[in-house]
């Protein structure tokens, strides 16, 4: 019988983003984050699916203590405002810290609003005053709406304030 390959927490890693204190991983027990990788990969090579992922959730599956979670709004993704729920509600009130377009959110329309958000940060000029990108967001968003698109995030109600607050939060700081 095939075994589970071991994972991280409750349910696993996304390895999407992963901020790595480099002079931790130098400093990693048992012969160091080397070759606690390669004895992963060894032991598990015919169960690894994911590459990457795979070998990450095995390593802080045995090394739970050297793993600092950030929040799902460091990390917010499609899955997380399906069919009109926010499966990430400290987003509600906080925003978003960094919008993840995994399957493909930023470059279809799948999922118009982080598109939306995408499209007008590679158009961004950064000589250019920050504000004027907030209001082409909101701008594109707005139209993100008008396409009748929104298949999933989009149903969220405040999606908008959601994919911006932190943004917007900030331009109130710094007037």
């Amino acid at each position: 019988a095939k075994s589970i390959t071991p994972f991280y927490g409750k349910t696993g890693l996304n390895a999407g983003l992963i901020l790595m204190n480099l002079t931790r991983t130098r400093q990693f027990p048992d012969g160091g984050w080397l070759e606690v990788n390669l004895r992963a990969y060894d032991r598990y090579e015919t169960e690894i699916a994911l590459a990457d992922q795979d070998i990450l959730n095995i390593v802080f599956s045995q090394y739970p203590e050297k793993m600092y979670e950030l929040g799902c709004e460091w990390n917010y993704r499609p899955w997380q405002c399906k069919l009109g729920q926010n499966y990430c509600p400290i987003t509600d009130n906080e925003g978003t810290s960094l919008i993840h377009g995994n399957t493909r959110a930023f470059v279809t329309d799948k999922e118009p609003k982080f598109k939306a958000v995408f499209d007008s940060w590679m158009d961004y000029e950064l000589t250019t005053p920050i504000r004027s990108l907030y209001h082409v967001i909101e701008v594109n968003m707005a139209k993100a709406n008008i396409q009748g698109l929104n298949l999933e995030c989009g149903t969220l109600a405040n999606i908008d304030d959601i994919l911006v607050k932190q943004l917007k939060r900030y331009l109130d700081i710094y007037d």
